[in-house]
Formats: C-alpha cells, structure tokens, sequence
C-alpha cells in the first residue's frame, strides 16, 4: 500500500511514497487513504473463497483515494494445473546449511495447488526438518472480474505476465495481471 506524503506530488527520490506491508484481510488499522494497493505474486490466490477476495477487494476499495489505483495478479486456473509436477523440485540448495524441497500437486476437485515443501537445515545437533504446506486457489478470472467490479472498482487492463493486453473470451493465459481503478 502506498501514500503520497502530503504535499510532495513531485517525482523524486526525496518524494517517494509511503509503503506499508500488510494483510489483505485485516486493514482496518492502515491509516488511509491509500494512493495505490499492489498484490503481488497470487496475493489473492492464497483467499480461502471468493467471498474472501471480495472482502479483501472491498477493504481496499474503502482504503484508496478517490480515482487511485489497484494492481494485482492471479494464478489462473490453468496456470495452477500447469504447475502440478510428479516430481520434487529443489528450490534451495547448500549442501553445507539448508536445502528446500517443494511437491506441488494440483486438485481438479477444489481448483487448487497445494505445495508441500520440506526444508532440511543444519543445526548444531544435526540436521532439522520442517515440512509446509502452501495453498493457492483458482479462480476464475471472469469470476475475479465480476468481484472487482461489483466492489466499485473499473478494470482499467488485463494484461499477461509479459504486460501484453488478454482477451477476456478467450482462453486466459498462466497469469493475470489486474489494472483497476477506485
């Protein structure tokens, strides 16, 4: 989340915006207004519903600025199932202090991608393990278009992970970018 300091609308380093990292669900205690809310990296992706990114939608509708903007992208529902690997894939690797492991596995079921990473760290006693798992759910991006209107905000662009324009009806690509406006 970002806000202009106020009176400094000039372009420089010495003017650069506010930046607060944050919750998506919780901002109710982030001093507003905001001039822009950018989630990166399938923010959205990790809600539980899409009741919860619309409450997470609408929370940052009621954060910006008249006429200020939101950026965010998702994982579609295609990028997820692409991502499913029978495989392990090393994510980190030091011999000497750490190694990351991930098993990604998508579920035709729920429309989501459920990662399972174990994580091996030297210690003093040896080595550790520690196991995570990650969700990210998909959503539909006409579902996820639909929400962020009916929260006020105007689609302003839906562009891909190479900034290029997507088209709506047609077969949306791994990644959507979402360019809206309050």
């Amino acid at each position: 989340i970002a806000a202009s300091r106020p009176n400094t609308r000039e372009l420089d380093l010495t003017n650069a915006p506010d930046w607060i990292e944050c919750d998506l669900r919780a901002l109710d205690n982030i001093p507003g207004p905001a001039d822009l809310v950018l989630a990166a990296d399938g923010v959205l992706n990790r809600a539980a519903s899409l009741r919860e990114v619309e409450a997470m939608l609408s929370g940052i509708y009621h954060l910006l600025d008249e006429q200020k903007g939101l950026i965010f992208d998702i994982e579609t529902i295609g990028g997820l199932a692409a991502s499913d690997q029978s495989s392990t894939i090393t994510l980190y690797d030091d011999p000497q202090e750490m190694t990351i492991l991930a098993r990604p596995h998508f579920s035709f079921e729920t429309l989501s991608r459920t990662t399972h990473l174990t994580i091996w760290q030297r210690t003093s006693g040896g080595w550790q393990r520690a196991d995570e798992f990650h969700t990210a759910r998909g959503f539909p991006v006409h579902a996820i278009r639909a929400v962020l209107e009916r929260c006020g905000f105007t689609l302003q662009a839906l562009l891909d992970s190479e900034m290029q324009p997507v088209d709506p009806g047609a077969d949306p690509p791994a990644r959507v970018v979402f360019v809206a406006a309050k």
